[in-house]
């Protein structure tokens, strides 16, 4: 499974594919700190990205992956949400 919920994380491991973007939409709003591990992820499809980038859960463990780490270069380690904020 690419993506491994533990409480506040999600882990995204391996390639993370067009499925996994409606789950984890629907757990970041369901999460009142949502917190993202991307460390072993090799491959996001663009509306896993999509989702990360209008979320801003904060960033666990970055992108080891030189292109995933690319494309996530707009998630700051820490990104504070606002209250009552819904992605």
């Amino acid at each position: 499974m690419p993506i491994l919920i533990e409480g506040d994380l999600a882990v995204l491991d391996g390639t993370c594919t067009v499925e996994e973007a409606e789950p984890l939409l629907d757990w970041v709003r369901g999460t009142a700190t949502p917190a993202v591990d991307l460390s072993g992820c090799r491959h996001l499809h663009a509306a896993v990205l999509q989702v990360l980038l209008a979320a801003r859960p904060r960033l666990a463990a970055a992108a080891t992956d030189p292109f995933v780490a690319r494309l996530c270069a707009e998630l700051p380690p820490a990104i504070p949400r606002q209250e009552g904020s819904t992605p």
